[in-house]
């Protein structure tokens, strides 16, 4: 769900990168103790992929696109590269789910994804958006790239939140 506090970090992270940018990807992820309710929220800004731009820009100018440009998972890794363009996929896939719900609005797409307490555990160093996947690992067009620092429990389910803000440059 995209909140106040959520677009208000949105703003933030804009004016840190400027708006000379053309794509803005910003996660947030909360962690949720089913047990007690206290959550603990992470925000970060990620990069979109040159494969992810190649695969809007053929959506836009060809009548037969080699993709859906649809955005259908979310996924965590363990890899602790430093995250680039030119990736294709994450370092190491651990887990991924289908996206729960998307929408979009005044050039902003919102994505969410969720992984419930005892469907994985682990610390995550890396997490992206694909498109036109499918559930096995590493499958689909790597929308965003992000380095994350999650370490997450069997006793906590985590909410992926996602936005790409579109900007004139």
């Amino acid at each position: 769900m995209i909140d106040k506090q959520f677009l208000n970090k949105v703003k933030e992270i804009k004016k840190q990168v400027g708006e000379k940018a053309g794509a803005i990807g910003i996660y947030r992820f909360t962690l949720e103790d089913v047990k007690t309710g206290k959550k603990t929220v992470k925000y970060y800004h990620n990069i979109i992929t040159t494969v992810g731009f190649a695969m809007i820009t053929n959506n836009l100018t060809d009548p037969t696109p080699d993709n859906d440009m649809l955005i259908n998972y979310a996924a965590l890794g363990t890899n602790v590269a430093v995250v680039g363009i030119g990736d294709v996929a994450l370092g190491t896939e651990t887990y991924r789910n289908a996206i729960a719900s998307l929408a979009n609005s005044n050039n902003i797409a919102y994505a969410t994804a969720f992984f419930n307490q005892t469907e994985v555990t682990g610390t995550f160093k890396e997490a992206g958006i694909f498109c036109d996947g499918t559930g096995a690992a590493d499958s689909g067009i790597l929308l965003s790239h992000v380095n994350i620092d999650v370490t997450k429990t069997n006793v906590q389910k985590l909410t992926v939140d996602w936005t790409l803000t579109l900007t004139n440059a």
